[in-house]
């Protein structure tokens, strides 16, 4: 049926062109023959559908996988209050139904990713038409078509902006053709978010990824001993390990292959003590749950001791305390953990009977002011060496231990609300200050005093009495605003109340709780946290409303944008429909109108601004089948990682298949028996250059398919050792062209073919079959004639003149931001490729 789409239609008088011969009896005959697929029943599609039966399409099948919301009644117009909690897909085609009786449509309540929905599915409809809300599934969908041959029309709407682009395999460029972006959850450094905050959305990162969780959910410390792949696993070592305080951001996976300094002593000491010592050490049980006496033997010999005498690589830690690391009397003292040089730490060891640091009230706040300026673990001058030694003792066995961020006996919920704002804007902001080297040529923060903000009996009874209010909401129960910004001294009170609320009234998610942007509490929660952040570093505070849409990951959408866009896809899927895809605009629904037309015949204002669509790229993998090129340390980067953040998060490859000339093979799906999963498991934790067939290394070409989506292609390796964490912070560099030259023989490209014909037959053995989908991926790839390369060529100078004087920069930025829909996460908008760390 996809080949009907591409003849030229046939109108009864001969001489109908568009849009003449939409009246025309044969073309309305065609449409209601049409088959087709609507992907995506929310905001769009909902226009969609209804768009598609008025227009007179009665063979429709939409899918999608979300169920209704209240949130969504605003503008989700099929959809009423009676409706929530039930499928989008099945609703929204019963209400449309009502409009055309005659129209046969099928919804399915599931996953466009699904295998079901495979290339043999998307071969069966004459059009495919997207009204999605995420990156990875546009881009699934995408593949799919390119390789169905299936016509694709793509949309999107952010606010009062909108896209509608046409996809064909061959005649213009597909979806990912040019960089949108990677559909992954964007994240910052570590260090930004810990130290050096300088826009809101850092200090939203800071509440709702770190804080959040660290206070109220659940942590996973596995994860931050062995894989830290998230902010919060390096952060919570403060409450679970030593790891940010004596080792900042440490490249676990680098100090497993070369463990050459002490200080990574976790990964070191499980890997060069285990041939010496009894059995396999777990690394998260001497750290945080001893049990047995290795436990307390590794982790005095190789935590506690060289940190107390052992030299540290300044350069690997990552903390306040790291950077006022000084010599010591004795030589180089260990890294500073500063969170226990706090004025609370110092009363708390005065409480205990540290008669060094407590012989009154002055002795003891000059002590705690002397411990926030150098490192704790540092002789101070002029300290006897037995009250060092009770100093260190009181720290390691107690302060340690009562971690201050945990909630103590018999403490109230207020009492300890205000502890945690006092330590978190006030002492721990003292202790960044200390780094004196970051305030060079930046602002230094300025703490937060929670009796200045709050001076009064008063103001903690007016706190006290919100907080045992029955309202869900603090800021509710406070009677402040949702769309004006709030004093400092009122994002105190909603921190406040928000704690308390979370440990008098939700007592059952403590431990447990997840940041959701439609639970008042935890938004109230993190707008306030990230507000009294913001002023500590003097960056601008955000409403409440935008807070919540910055950590929600939230594009407002406006229906009327929704409503003209799905007009817009119907008109371009009616010119597909007739066989002329020359006459198929990409349109782009501006938030002002732009002048379009010549001097000479007058310019006009338009608010829909149509262009030509693209010619295909040649160095897109998935239309043109060009290589990609991966930059990696190939010693310490494992396959896990390669497959994790390299294939399935950066380029959305499902079912990765992967192998090399040498003999280096990986494979997911279906049909694989319980060995050869076994097996691809096993290789998971190896670093690339130590996997078995030579390791994938320097000039290594891996060769990757995906059999659900129909997807094959290169992907060239380079070496690099190191990368800067700012610019990489993923620790890879991934381009979408392959480099013009590796440094391999002669003749490795044939062995590599070689290699790949004999692995693909070999496998043919197997349940499935994977050189299927590689030959008819190279039919697919015969290309356009050459007499069709120069009209592309124009279309694409055409394009690009038209993009030069048809939008200022402020249009510009709204279009591009029109790649995503209302629901997207707001990284769809963002398409540097380099600037892709991951916050969930």
């Amino acid at each position: 049926m996809a080949a009907a789409v591409a003849a030229a239609a046939a109108p009864a008088d001969g001489t109908a062109e568009w849009p003449g011969l939409l009246f025309t009896d044969s073309f309305t005959a065609k449409i209601k023959a049409a088959k087709v697929l609507a992907v995506g029943a929310g905001g769009i599609g909902c226009e969609l559908l209804k768009t598609l039966v008025l227009t007179g399409f009665e063979n429709i099948e939409v899918i999608d996988l979300d169920t209704i919301e209240t949130s969504n009644l605003n503008r989700q117009f099929l959809f009423r209050r009676s409706h929530v909690g039930q499928s989008k897909a099945q609703v929204a085609a019963n209400i449309v139904k009502g409009f055309a009786p005659s129209a046969n449509i099928k919804a399915y309540q599931a996953n466009i990713m699904e295998p079901r929905f495979g290339l043999d599915f998307f071969s069966s409809f004459d059009l495919v038409l997207n009204g999605l809300d995420n990156m990875a599934a546009r881009r699934h969908v995408n593949r799919l078509a390119m390789a169905a041959k299936v016509p694709l029309v793509e949309s999107g709407t952010a606010g009062y902006v909108g896209q509608v682009s046409v996809h064909l395999k061959d005649v213009t460029e597909c979806y990912e053709c040019h960089p949108r972006g990677s559909g992954a959850p964007k994240s910052y450094p570590i260090c930004t978010l810990r130290n050096t905050p300088d826009k809101p959305i850092h200090c939203i990162v800071w509440a709702k990824e770190l804080l959040f969780p660290r206070l109220f959910g659940k942590v996973d410390v596995s994860a931050i001993m062995c894989t830290p792949d998230k902010p919060i696993h390096c952060i919570v070592w403060p409450k679970e390990l030593l790891f940010p305080r004596l080792f900042g951001k440490v490249d676990v996976s680098a100090s497993a292959c070369t463990p050459d300094k002490p200080i990574h002593c976790i990964v070191w000491a499980k890997e060069l003590l285990f041939p010496r010592l009894f059995g396999k050490v777990d690394v998260s049980a001497f750290a945080c749950t001893p049990d047995k006496p290795i436990h307390c033997i590794v982790w005095a010999k190789e935590l506690l001791f060289p940190r107390l005498f052992g030299k540290v690589d300044i350069s690997d830690l990552d903390t306040p305390a790291a950077a006022a690391v000084e010599p010591a009397a004795n030589g180089d003292a260990g890294a500073a953990a500063a969170d226990g040089s706090t004025p609370a730490t110092i009363a708390a060891a005065a409480a205990h009977g540290d008669s060094a640091a407590a012989a009154s009230d002055a002795e003891a706040k000059a002590a705690a002011d002397a411990a926030e300026r150098a490192s704790f673990f540092k002789l101070q001058e002029g300290e006897a060496a037995l009250a060092y030694a009770q100093r260190v003792f009181e720290r390691l066995y107690c302060s340690d231990i009562k971690e201050v961020l945990i909630m103590e006996e018999g403490e109230g919920a207020l009492a300890y609300a205000q502890r945690v704002f006092e330590r978190l804007y006030c002492s721990d902001i003292k202790e960044v200050l200390i780094m004196e080297e970051l305030w060079k040529t930046r602002t230094p923060p300025s703490p937060l005093i929670l009796k200045e903000l709050l001076p009064d009996a008063a103001a903690a009874a007016a706190v006290q009495a919100a907080a045992d209010s029955s309202t869900g909401s603090a800021s509710k129960a406070l009677g402040l605003p949702d769309q004006e910004v709030w004093s400092v001294a009122d994002s105190a009170r909603v921190f406040l109340v928000s704690v308390v609320k979370f440990l008098q009234q939700r007592q059952a998610e403590l431990g447990e709780a997840v940041f959701d942007k439609d639970d008042d509490l935890a938004v109230d929660f993190v707008a306030a946290a990230a507000n009294l952040r913001a002023a500590c570093y003097g960056i601008p505070q955000q409403k409440r409303f935008d807070a919540k849409g910055m950590a929600g990951n939230i594009i407002h959408a406006i229906a009327t944008t929704n409503a003209i866009v799905g007009g817009l896809i119907v008109v371009e899927a009616l010119k597909l429909l007739a066989g002329m895809p020359e006459k198929c605009t990409t349109s782009f629904l501006r938030i002002e109108p732009s002048l379009v037309g010549s001097r000479r015949s007058g310019r006009v204002a338009c608010l829909v601004h149509g262009e030509a669509p693209g010619a295909p790229n040649p160095g897109c993998m998935v239309c043109s089948k060009a290589a990609m090129h991966l930059t990696a340390n190939t010693e310490t980067m494992t396959l896990q990682q390669l497959v994790d953040k390299v294939l399935k998060q950066r380029l959305a490859v499902n079912q990765p298949y992967l192998y090399t000339a040498g003999g280096v093979s990986y494979e997911e799906g279906e049909g694989l028996e319980d060995d050869e999963i076994a097996d691809n498991q096993a290789r998971l934790p190896k670093a690339l250059a130590a996997l078995p067939g030579g390791g994938v290394v320097h000039g290594t070409v891996v060769y990757v398919q995906d059999q659900g989506q129909a997807l094959s292609f290169e992907m060239h390796v380079s070496h690099q050792a190191e990368f800067d964490p700012e610019q990489h912070p993923d620790g890879f560099i991934l381009s979408g062209k392959a480099p013009e030259a590796q440094p391999q023989e002669p003749a490795a490209a044939a062995a590599a073919a070689a290699a790949a014909a004999a692995t693909t037959e070999a496998a043919a053995g197997k349940k499935r079959s994977r050189d299927e989908p590689s030959e008819q991926q190279q039919q697919q790839d015969g290309g356009q004639a050459a007499d069709e390369q120069p009209a592309q060529d124009q279309q694409q100078a055409k394009r690009q003149k038209q993009d030069d004087v048809a939008a200022d920069g402020a249009a510009d930025a709204a279009v591009d931001a029109a790649a995503g829909t209302q629901d997207d996460p707001v990284e769809v908008i963002d398409s540097d490729e380099d600037d892709c760390i991951v916050v969930d």
